[in-house]
């Protein structure tokens, strides 16, 4: 109630109308050359993705941030498009000419599939002004003058909506929480305000109300003819405009206050997300105007934009940025509207700035590359140009003398402006009359003296002005960057070979002071709270000097990318502001002490990214030197939501695809092109991406909105990109996950059935081969069998024979008790050898009996001339050890018929079975006969040692280490014959023999 009582106060109140013009936001400008279809453009929109649409007199097209793209129209959609709309399923709606409807949907154009009953409602006045859409465009309500409202259902139902008079001029109208009003050429759409008006052509009352009921609007009277223009809801209240009333706020049924603005035509009406109102003027004084709020709509306070051109539409976008469409010459689009530039149209002499000083109160001080100084009057808005200097060939550096009132310029030559003229600064210099020449112009704390660059050197001047001085120039020849002097008093020199420091008159090195001023000084120094010196130095950053001398460097590590550092200052909030060639910087602490950096460029309204110099003023603004203009900055409002990059388009093999349909794609869909967009308009398609197709890959990045891949092997991706937003910051990850597939004959269910028919094969042939060989073995075995079997079968009659010859002597002889004993054992010793020749092995057990029974036999033979002696490690089982039968016999004969035959007496065998190591069983067979030399002096073959050979060579074929050796030495005594036979060591448990027990 208080607010409405202030705004019925406030209308009796006499409005003075208000204009100020100059100081234009940075516009960037589209037009038919930058690929707009027409240069006149009707309407323009954000949809829900965030494309601009615009409609234009050759049809409508889209604008992501790089180029416009006009659809597939049919020839009956072709020629004007009027008032863009999106509806819930994100078609895009347009109006043309003759009132028809059409809409963009997802790939083309296509006409709404009611158009045939338009016809029936044109009247002489043409066809319908407006029209509106339910949230999914099922529902669409059309205005038509002098006829009223007609609503079409989904199913083509027509419905008239009358108003509470015969006739009408204007409809505003609302349903479903949504605004809906139409004026002369359009009507727009709001959800804030629960509010419908309704004018009569003919007169008098306004209403607002619903399609059912309508009620007058108390206090809101209209001339004939004189209709509703535009209409705006902010709140609970809505802002009306009528071409001869001006406008009137209406709250809950009742005006609250009205204002006279007497604009003949006029066309949208809009507001921005903080509150700033805008209309498009399109005729009279053209242009838009710019209400900074509610109130300075009352108060007829105004800015007007884009002056002489007819605005035809205002559009804010998500990220803030405006757009205006004009009927002359295209689209218009400016990061902020509180950012103000001026250039050679508003009165500078020279596009490129360079200097900035603090003149006279109210006054800047403008110094140009083509050495014009000019002075800006804020207040007036009003640029004006002080007289032209001969000397003055570009502008060096600016300052003013306050107390003197005096203007210093150098270029290089130090000029003073007084009274109206420009004059040259004399010096008496060893007695001659000099110029004082200067490159940059400073003053001491305490404003008393003047600190000059000069070309090799540097001067320290009483401030006296227009009085030739004598100067005692100090004995310094460097060549200078710049000369400070701090509130300490202190005097600092920069020159291109380091820092130095002037005490006394005297020059003293502190080179020492920082690694970064060893070789070249700073650029420039400056203050920053009072107690710290900042040194901004030439691509290397910036240096923060605090009094515990200690340095604190901000440079890439914190966001100040290496430039060519042309001025720093401090603002009077305790932000330190850095002019580069590449931007413009701000450093910030925080309670924390942490630093911190934005950067500023086209992207936030400068007009240009090379920034020569600044200036702060007491309103939290900078004056801002580019070399593009002038420029009022303030820094803008951070995005609320960083735009993220999504992918426009694929292509596999050259074919567009459905990415959201297909992300499995054939072995030989390999090479892939993607496409993706960020829609920041503020970078004016300047943007930076970094992209990859793995997580774990480095990034790769590229300033191109698309990327190629070649011949992808088969395999999971999932390609991944990021876009810089203008302050450096990166978004959240676009992403697309996909596969490309391998070839059936590289698939896990091929390769798997490939390895089990491999398997499968290659276990049959590995069974068929097993069983050959097993063949061809036991094949082999037999044959070896055999052949050992009839090895043995000679050796036995061999045997049998010696055996036999001894029995004949002891009957020949007589000694039948000899005879029977030795006939007795005879037949134990066959009984024994039949036995291990049928199983092929005997036991250690056995084979030790049957040497005993042998021996014995010998012994008996030959008359008692030998000994023997059997012996057996404790480690062997005897039971379990085998061995081939007879393979120790035929040795332990040698040694009986070649060496105990010739001894005559006292002849010794002795047999050993060992275990030298785990796997070895070793035979020895010792005699003290003759020797090797003398066995078989006679010349007689051996039988049975030649027997013997080819069993060894026949049972090593059988073994698989070939461990069965013969080794024929002298033993330690010097006489007789060591045979060692080494066999593999087999043991088998007693229950797989069929151990023979004599």
């Amino acid at each position: 109630m208080y607010l409405r009582g202030l705004y019925i106060l406030a209308a009796l109140i006499p409005v003075c109308v208000s204009a100020q013009s100059g100081g234009n936001p940075a516009f960037t400008h589209f037009s038919v050359k930058d690929g707009l279809p027409a240069r006149t453009v009707y309407d323009i929109i954000q949809d829900k993705k965030g494309y601009m649409w615009l409609a234009t007199e050759l049809g409508i097209c889209r604008y992501d941030g790089y180029t416009f793209w006009q659809p597939p129209t049919p020839e009956a959609a072709m020629g004007s498009a009027f008032t863009l709309k999106e509806d819930s399923l994100g078609r895009i709606w347009y109006k043309r000419l003759n009132g028809s409807l059409w809409h963009f949907d997802g790939d083309s154009i296509r006409p709404w599939k009611y158009n045939h009953l338009l016809p029936k409602y044109k009247n002489k006045a043409g066809s319908f002004s407006a029209y509106n859409l339910s949230p999914k465009g099922d529902t669409v309500r059309l205005v038509r003058e002098f006829i009223g409202i007609i609503r079409v259902d989904p199913d083509g139902t027509e419905t008239m909506i009358h108003p509470p008079v015969n006739t009408t001029a204007s409809f505003i109208y609302q349903e479903n929480g949504r605004m809906i009003f139409s004026n002369y050429e359009e009507f727009f759409s709001r959800s804030k305000a629960e509010l419908s008006l309704l004018n009569s052509r003919h007169g008098h009352p306004t209403y607002w109300g619903h399609e059912s009921k309508w009620e007058k609007i108390e206090g809101v009277y209209l001339q004939s003819a004189h209709k509703l223009m535009a209409f705006l809801a902010i709140g609970d209240t809505a802002l009306c405009f009528n071409a001869h009333s001006g406008f009137f706020a209406v709250h809950q049924g009742r005006q609250l206050w009205k204002t006279s603005l007497p604009l003949s035509a006029f066309d949208k009406l809009q507001i921005s997300p903080t509150g700033e109102i805008f209309l498009g003027v399109l005729e009279g004084e053209r242009g838009a105007l710019f209400f900074n709020n509610l109130e300075a709509v009352r108060k007829g306070e105004y800015t007007r934009y884009l002056s002489g051109y007819s605005v035809t539409s205002v559009c804010v976008d998500a990220s803030g940025g405006y757009w205006f469409t004009t009927h002359e010459d295209g689209i218009f689009y400016a990061t902020g509207m509180r950012v103000r530039t001026w250039d050679t149209r508003d009165g500078l002499a020279h596009a490129m700035v360079l200097n900035l000083a603090q003149g006279p109160k109210n006054q800047l001080l403008i110094g140009l590359r083509n050495g014009r100084v000019q002075r800006f009057h804020i207040n007036r808005n009003h640029i004006e140009s002080l007289p032209e200097a001969t000397d003055l060939h570009y502008s060096a550096d600016l300052a003013y003398d306050a107390e003197h009132d005096l203007i210093l310029a150098s270029a290089p030559n130090l000029m003073v402006f007084k009274n109206g003229k420009w004059r040259k600064w004399w010096v008496m210099v060893n007695n001659r009359l000099g110029l004082v020449i200067s490159h940059s112009i400073h003053f001491s704390s305490d404003r008393q003296r003047l600190l000059l660059v000069c070309t090799d050197g540097y001067e320290i001047i009483p401030n006296h002005p227009l009085e030739v001085l004598e100067l005692n120039r100090a004995d310094f020849h460097e060549r200078t960057r710049t000369v400070y002097e701090d509130p300490l008093g202190r005097i600092w020199v920069a020159t291109v070979n380091g820092l130095y420091q002037h005490i006394n008159g005297q020059v003293i090195p502190r080179k020492n002071l920082h690694p970064f001023m060893e070789e070249r000084g700073p650029e420039r120094i400056c203050n920053w709270r009072g107690d710290h010196l900042v040194f901004g130095l030439m691509n290397k950053g910036v240096l923060v000097w605090g009094p515990d001398s200690q340095f604190v460097h901000i440079g890439p590590e914190r966001g100040l990318q290496y430039q060519a550092l042309k001025h720093i200052c401090e603002d009077a909030q305790g932000n330190l502001w850095v002019a580069t060639n590449t931007g413009l910087f701000k450093l910030s602490r925080d309670a924390q002490a942490q630093w911190s950096v934005k950067r500023f460029t086209t992207a936030h309204g400068l007009p240009d990214s090379e920034v020569n110099d600044i200036l702060p003023d007491s309103s939290g603004y900078l004056w801002v030197a580019t070399s593009n203009g002038l420029c009022h900055f303030h820094e803008p409002a951070p995005l609320k939501v960083q735009p993220q990059p999504f992918l426009s388009e694929v292509h596999i093999n050259g074919n567009a695809i459905n990415i959201r349909r297909e992300n499995a794609l054939h072995y030989d869909e390999n090479n892939i092109k993607v496409g993706f967009l960020t829609l920041n308009y503020r970078q004016l398609g300047h943007i930076f991406f970094r992209y990859r197709l793995h997580g774990d890959d480095a990034w790769n990045y590229t300033y191109q909105h698309q990327v190629e891949f070649s011949q992808l092997a088969p395999g999971s991706y999932r390609f991944e990109v990021q876009s810089q937003d203008e302050t450096g910051v990166w978004s959240e990850s676009g992403t697309w996950a996909f596969r490309v597939l391998p070839p059936w004959w590289a698939t896990w269910w091929f390769r798997g059935l490939a390895a089990l028919a491999v398997g499968a094969l290659a276990y049959f042939w590995y069974r068929r081969r097993i069983r050959q060989i097993n063949q061809r073995t036991a094949l082999e075995k037999q044959v070896r069998e055999l052949e050992n079997a009839a090895l043995q079968a000679q050796m036995n009659p061999h045997f049998i024979f010696n055996c036999l010859n001894s029995i004949q002597k002891f009957i020949v002889s007589n000694d039948a008790d000899s005879a029977v004993i030795y006939l007795a054992n005879f037949a134990k010793l066959v009984r024994s050898t039949l036995h291990a020749s049928v199983e092929g092995r005997i036991t250690l057990l056995e084979e030790v009996r049957m040497l005993g029974n042998y021996l014995s036999l010998e012994q008996l033979r030959f008359k008692n001339v030998f000994e023997y002696r059997i012996d057996v490690d404790d480690s062997l089982d005897q039971m379990s050890v085998v061995l081939p039968p007879m393979m120790v016999q035929p040795f332990v004969e040698n040694a009986i018929i070649h060496g105990m035959k010739q001894k005559g007496s006292d002849g010794f065998i002795q047999i050993r079975y060992a275990q030298p190591d785990a796997s070895t069983l070793l035979i020895t067979v010792e005699d003290n006969g003759p020797g090797m030399g003398e066995r078989n002096s006679s010349g007689q073959k051996s039988l049975g040692r030649n027997l013997t050979a080819r069993r060894l060579e026949l049972l090593n074929q059988q073994s698989k280490n070939s461990a069965i050796t013969v080794q024929y030495t002298t033993p330690d005594s010097g006489s007789g014959v060591l045979v060692q036979l080494r066999l593999p060591l087999r043991i088998e448990t007693p229950q797989h023999l069929a151990t023979h027990t004599p």
